[in-house]
């Protein structure tokens, strides 16, 4: 069996580029304030309708459904990995790049690294929208049952919090590296 870095990821629309950090964030932002006007006005709704404390913490399951349908609409076009299967030569490649500071030698194991880093930074920034939309929330609306939602959404940002460091220090190490000249 080939090595991972041998094998190489299969890729759709590789000619594609890979967005830089800044271009990636601001594509987050038309599913952040859908995050936001979604949860705000649930949290008033439910905070107005007798029966809203009851299916209020399940109400966040299509508030975050309709912020990530809004995000995969409005992201920065990119590659797109064509299998998932890849996802552990990926992060093995990625965690070298970083060690090493030398990106993959090949290219698409390289733009594979960043696609899944621009996926997981996404990820992040939706989950930490969705935290300070539910805390912010919590203290407009005390009375409803905040623990189930805020504890949900604390351990998924806990749990994506050093996936999302080593993406952003990669698409870093990948921009630095794209921007020097061939020698």
């Amino acid at each position: 069996m080939a090595t991972p870095e041998r094998a190489g990821v299969v890729l759709r629309h590789p000619e594609r580029p890979i967005p830089s950090q800044r271009r990636l964030l601001m594509s987050t932002v038309p599913a952040m304030v859908a995050l936001v006007l979604t949860g705000m006005i649930t949290t008033w709704w439910a905070g107005r309708s007798e029966s809203g404390p009851q299916w209020f913490a399940l109400a966040w399951i299509p508030i975050m459904g309709i912020a990530w349908l809004v995000l995969t609409t409005t992201r920065a076009p990119r590659p797109l990995l064509a299998h998932t299967g890849q996802s552990v030569d990926i992060a093995a490649a990625r965690n070298t790049a970083l060690r090493t500071h030398h990106l993959p030698s090949s290219s698409s194991m390289r733009i594979g690294a960043a696609v899944r880093s621009c996926a997981q930074l996404e990820n992040m920034v939706l989950l930490a929208m969705a935290g300070a939309t539910a805390v912010a929330g919590a203290v407009l609306r005390p009375g409803l049952p905040w623990l189930p939602v805020l504890t949900t959404l604390g351990v998924l940002i806990a749990t994506a919090l050093l996936p999302a460091g080593r993406s952003w220090a990669y698409l870093r190490l990948h921009e630095h590296h794209a921007h020097r000249p061939v020698s």
